[in-house]
């Protein structure tokens, strides 16, 4: 009690106007082990100098975790003391019988995990916090919490895979044929996995040499066997730009550089040379033994002929009409995907003015197309500004030249109530002699007062019967019939 008093003693300010004082900061670090192992977390405090004691309660499941709590590497000439005040929660108290600067390191929580303790997270967390200056004032604290991970000893397995945009069920099932176009393949693990710093190390899960996609390019059907075979006779590799790892949802988001993943049959791959924050090394077929690769095989029934048609992280690939137009990256997806994003025009007021994003593209002369994407408006009135589709085809490869013809899609007019909507849709032929077409998705501002838009999963692909995988849940496209 002694403790208590003194730092309740030195934390209260006499005087007039106290001086502005630089925040305290008390931290909790994390760990990941198995049932039944041991781990230690550290309570740090960072600061100005100015500290000169500290009181903090410790709280976690008493019934996930058992603790000691010891001295800390940086306690220095300072005081712990500490009480159980439950299973769980600790009260802890920093001082010196005559006043000095508070350390960095000031505990260690030894904390014992059962052998029966469930996988998953457990929150060990910092509150009713007191920390004292030396001019016997009161500090403003931050309090950053730590967790205990427990993990299963076993294998990881590959848990799901899913793609952005979505198929429309959540998950990317053997066999699938979808039909959307893919920039991202998403694969979940049932544990934490290894993350080291950069992005090379042989069972690093940001590394993309530990996963493999292959096309059948020939139309033969897929060969290529294992990550570590060589690539197969009419299989085709298809290069990853990049891979990012979500730690707390345990998901690799594996990006496809430029155009989605054209129309064809897949097999990707995430390497049994993957391991998880153990070393345990991944169980790709699900027998209990590591080692081994995992392999999904599925079919996209489309091919998009634009570049950066979902805007996963930028408006690359995209001519903004005019120059000045203020469209920019927005993280707001159609999916709400963390890891994609969509084109935005924010707060814009110029009546009368005609916004767009285009790309020229390769096409066929003679040919079936289709046109389409997702558009949400804030304007606060129902007819403006009206969203359009506009496709100009030219006899060059570059979209110069005369105009061999020019489509137009029906316009989307106004607010649409905070609701993505299909927009742009059009079916579109390509004349003869085309070789290349101006694709451009445009907004009419009219008279419109300050608005905003967004625009997504833009498409323009070749049409045709098998390009709808019923991921709409929709048999528009399909016509029933009984022999």
């Amino acid at each position: 009690m002694k403790a208590l008093g003194l730092l309740f003693a030195i934390s209260v300010g006499v005087g007039a106007e106290p001086p502005t004082l630089a925040q305290a900061t008390l931290s909790l670090s994390s760990a990941t082990a198995p049932p039944g192992e041991t781990v230690e977390l550290v309570l740090a405090h960072a600061g100005d100098g100015s500290a000169v004691a500290a009181q903090v309660e410790v709280v976690f499941d008493g019934e996930r975790l058992a603790a000691t709590v010891l001295p800390g590497g940086g306690l220095g000439s300072h005081v712990l003391r500490t009480a159980e005040v439950a299973p769980g929660h600790w009260r802890l108290v920093v001082y010196l019988p005559t006043v000095g600067p508070l350390g960095s390191e000031l505990a260690r929580l030894r904390l014992v995990i059962p052998a029966d303790a469930p996988p998953g997270a457990v929150p060990v967390e910092l509150a009713a916090a007191v920390v004292s200056s030396g001019a016997a004032l009161g500090l403003p604290v931050t309090l950053e919490p730590g967790s205990v991970e427990v993990v299963s000893a076993a294998a990881p397995v590959v848990s799901r895979v899913g793609s952005v945009p979505d198929t429309g069920d959540g998950a990317l099932v053997p066999g699938e044929g979808i039909g959307v176009t893919v920039t991202q393949l998403v694969v979940e693990f049932s544990a934490p996995m290894r993350d080291p710093a950069g992005d090379t190390a042989g069972d690093d899960v940001t590394n993309p040499a530990n996963y493999r996609l292959v096309r059948d390019a020939a139309g033969d059907g897929l060969a290529t066997p294992s990550c570590g075979a060589p690539v197969a006779t009419g299989d085709a590799l298809v290069a990853l730009a990049s891979v990012h790892f979500d730690a707390s949802a345990r998901r690799a988001t594996l990006q496809v550089p430029g155009r989605a993943l054209p129309a064809g049959r897949y097999r990707l791959f995430a390497c049994g040379t993957l391991a998880s924050t153990l070393g345990t090394p991944l169980d790709g077929n699900g027998n209990g033994n590591g080692g081994d690769d995992f392999a999904r095989e599925f079919s996209v029934g489309l091919t998009n002929r634009l570049v950066n048609p979902n805007f996963d992280h930028d408006l690359a690939g995209w001519t903004v009409e005019p120059p000045t137009a203020p469209f920019a990256w927005s993280p707001e997806d159609v999916e709400a995907a963390p890891s994609s994003g969509s084109a935005e025009l924010p707060a814009f007021a110029a009546s009368g003015q005609s916004l767009a994003l285009a790309q020229c593209v390769a096409v066929s002369e003679s040919s079936s197309y289709r046109l389409d994407g997702r558009l949400r408006i804030a304007s606060g009135i129902p007819a403006l500004p009206q969203g359009v589709g506009l496709v100009r085809f030219f006899a060059s490869a570059d979209c110069s030249g005369p105009t061999l013809s020019t489509v137009m899609s029906p316009t989307v007019p106004g607010d649409t109530a905070d609701a993505w909507v299909l927009a742009f849709s059009r079916a579109v032929t390509s004349p003869a002699a085309a070789r290349s077409a101006q694709v451009s998705f445009v907004l009419e501002a009219g008279a419109a007062p300050a608005f905003t838009a967004e625009l997504d999963h833009l498409r323009f692909f070749e049409s045709g019967i098998f390009s709808d995988g019923f991921e709409t849940g929709s048999l528009a496209r399909w016509t029933a019939h009984v022999p």
